[in-house]
């Protein structure tokens, strides 16, 4: 694959979770299920550290798990709290790029669970690449159709900041707004298969955190 066609493919690829190598890292253990570190670096064709600090960021949340004893490999961890509509949301994110695929075999070496284990229920803010993003997106999750100011208020995020997250999440298809005076009224977008998969994951954390099961120290929406 050439340079150019590689840095098109990557373009391509909606910025969900704040940086381009995480969502690739998430995509193929999706497409391929388990993978040893070796797969996902030729899967996502980065550096080693860079792909180590994007599962150890995805470790600590509880998204993905270690496993294994002699031939250690990664694998989205199913008892992610919002694992089902995160899966969904993969699947329609898989659409916009194309992650190779293993032979991976279907039996493993038993062996402890070596996950890199999170502090009891771990807080979400940094899921989707930061807490004022993580809490522009539940904001939106909680009352859709706000304006940018009153997201700014109910998300506690100033307002030059969800102006620039949002029209990201725009750019990507992801947020649909309407202009309403000299402000804009903001939706995850309705219309897009993609956004309707956000919409989903979106509401599947509000839901937990109306459950009680997402620590209180995650950016509860107001």
């Amino acid at each position: 694959m050439t340079r150019r066609s590689l840095s098109a493919r990557r373009a391509a690829l909606p910025l969900i979770f704040g940086r381009g190598l995480r969502e690739r890292v998430l995509l193929a253990l999706y497409v391929n299920g388990p993978l040893q570190t070796v797969q996902v670096i030729s899967a996502v064709e980065a550096d080693e550290k860079g792909v180590a600090r994007a599962l150890l960021h995805f470790s600590r949340l509880g998204v993905v798990i270690k496993k294994g004893r002699h031939r250690t490999y990664w694998t989205l961890d199913k008892r992610f709290l919002a694992y089902d509509a995160l899966a969904l949301f993969l699947g329609a994110l898989s659409r916009y790029w194309s992650s190779p695929r293993f032979d991976v075999p279907t039996k493993r070496q038993g062996g402890p669970d070596l996950r890199i284990r999170p502090q009891s229920d771990p807080p979400l803010d940094l899921l989707f690449g930061s807490k004022a993003r993580t809490k522009v997106i539940l904001a939106l999750g909680v009352a859709p159709g706000s304006s940018i100011r009153e997201v700014s208020q109910s998300a506690a995020v100033r307002y030059e900041s969800v102006v620039y997250i949002v029209n990201a999440f725009e750019k990507a298809n992801l947020i649909k707004t309407v202009r309403s005076g000299r402000d804009r009224r903001v939706w995850i977008a309705p219309a897009s298969g993609l956004g309707r998969a956000l919409n989903g994951l979106v509401r599947s954390i509000l839901i937990q955190y109306q459950r009680g099961r997402i620590s209180d120290r995650a950016p509860a929406p107001r």
